[in-house]
């Protein structure tokens, strides 16, 4: 029969198997290990008795048995002639976890509402020229995933695996993975030490398309959100790179020099959307990205771009060489 040192190591063993379960499911770990210790305990326990279990401090018990008190899985309670307060477990353990998911789901679902609701007044108020009837669909499209939110209460997770049943799964998703927080790449696009370029070379044409990058620095990042200033930014997209990867007769508007330029309207130039396609060999589809506002460009002082439209031109024929020679 185990004593009660070893009946307290076993039990404090529970808990923090529990208290990883808890951190697994997106709960603090804590949580979990102050739960399960009133739960298997038979009679309430105060704060300075749960400090004294699980070794943490009173502000961490003070404040996770707030949180367990919101979530409806902890109650207080007293003692006659004891003016300590007490602590008590939901010793319903599917009618806890039922309650603490369902909740999260409503607060997970209303920030989701919260987000469609900026995005649809942000796009309101900034209509760019000649893209109201595009602009116009997109606020109609966000409306109606808040609308599914709303009527369903779904978790936007399920909102979205609704849409992709309905439509037999003949659907693409494009999630963004990495930089995201628009702060965090603003200060990283204006930091001295980042040079502003893109890498891939078409390696995943069927699942992402960056090319508009160049457009989307001058459009969001100079006009849009004034990061940075737009002589700047040209200096980015142009000098920078050339100078770093040691290209010479480029990068720079000067004697000597091969003329790459590009002319665009600082007023609307802009990447679009990106689109699916299928213009491979075989019909097999890719993202592009053509941009607004750019109205020619020229490669070694030949036009590829004309008022806005693509020169074709035959292969072989094409102004473009591949670059051999780097400075030293």
């Amino acid at each position: 029969m185990a004593d009660r040192a070893e009946e307290r190591a076993l039990l404090h063993e529970v808990a923090d198997a529990v208290g990883a379960l808890m951190e697994f499911w997106g709960f603090k770990r804590v949580m979990g290990r102050i739960w399960t210790t009133l739960y298997l305990n038979e009679d309430p326990l105060s704060a300075a008795e749960l400090c004294e279990r699980l070794e943490i401090s009173t502000g961490a018990a003070s404040m996770t048995l707030g949180e367990l008190e919101h979530w409806g899985v902890v109650r207080r309670s007293r003692k006659p002639g004891d003016r300590r307060e007490y602590f008590e477990a939901e010793t319903d353990i599917w009618k806890m976890v039922s309650r603490v998911l369902r909740d999260r789901e409503l607060a997970q679902v209303q920030r989701a509402l919260d987000a469609f609701d900026r995005a649809r007044s942000g796009l309101a108020q900034k209509i760019p020229p000649g893209e109201q009837s595009r602009t116009l669909r997109m606020i109609d499209r966000i409306g109606k995933l808040a609308d599914l939110a709303r009527e369903t209460g779904k978790h936007p997770v399920d909102a979205w695996l609704d849409l992709v049943g309905a439509d037999g799964l003949d659907v693409e998703f494009l999630a963004g993975l990495l930089n995201t927080d628009e702060q965090v790449v603003g200060d990283l696009i204006v930091h001295p030490l980042t040079l502003i370029t893109l890498s891939d070379a078409g390696a995943h044409l069927s699942l992402m398309c960056d090319a508009g990058y160049s457009s989307t620095l001058l459009g969001k990042w100079v006009r849009g959100l004034r990061r940075l200033p737009l002589e700047a930014a040209v200096k980015r997209l142009t000098d920078d790179p050339a100078r770093a990867y040691r290209i010479p007769g480029r990068g720079r508007l000067a004697p000597g020099y091969w003329a790459d330029v590009a002319i665009f309207d600082p007023a609307t130039v802009d990447a679009l959307p990106v689109e699916w396609v299928s213009d491979l060999p075989a019909g097999e589809p890719r993202f592009v990205s053509r941009a607004r506002g750019v109205e020619w460009s020229l490669v070694n002082g030949r036009p590829v771009l004309e008022r806005g439209r693509v020169v074709e031109q035959p292969a072989g024929a094409r102004p473009g060489r591949v670059l051999r020679r780097f400075d030293a």
